[in-house]
């Protein structure tokens, strides 16, 4: 594994490949929110820092980090949908915040059994892609993207 020191900061990716330079927070609708594994911190292909750098309105929470105790108040809140696959729901009006969970997919699914806030929450799932793309990681089902 490579040294954490000689990563990037911002992106952890490596510096030939560092991306912070020219990535723009865009403003978003909707608040997001990534709750990010404790294992995935270190990873250079966590999808949620790229979340937290494209977007004005992301953050990230960490789950299970021993120094940093979930804000559970940061998670849920009135018209809060989870994204994840399954038969979700299309809602009514603009979601206010949208809760994504950064994991592998047994995390992920453990983060949204054992997360109080998270279990009574409408899922919001995006419809499988037409075309197969490249992927830093592969799902057990075409929806897990």
């Amino acid at each position: 594994m490579l040294d954490s020191s000689k990563r990037c900061p911002g992106c952890y990716l490596v510096p030939q490949l560092c991306m912070c330079a020219d990535t723009e927070a865009i403003p978003c609708p909707i608040e997001l929110v990534v709750l990010r594994h404790v294992r995935e911190y270190e990873r250079s292909s966590n999808t949620g820092r790229l979340v937290d750098a494209a977007f004005a309105n992301a953050r990230i929470l960490e789950y299970a980090h021993p120094d940093h105790p979930l804000d559970r108040n940061a998670i849920a809140c009135p018209n809060s949908y989870l994204l994840f696959p399954s038969a979700g729901v299309s809602p009514e009006l603009r979601p206010r915040r949208l809760v994504i969970l950064d994991g592998s997919w047994s995390q992920a699914r453990r983060m949204a059994q054992r997360v109080p806030e998270l279990r009574g929450m409408p899922y919001l799932s995006l419809p499988p892609p037409v075309l197969a793309l490249p992927r830093l990681r592969k799902g057990q089902k075409p929806e897990q993207m």
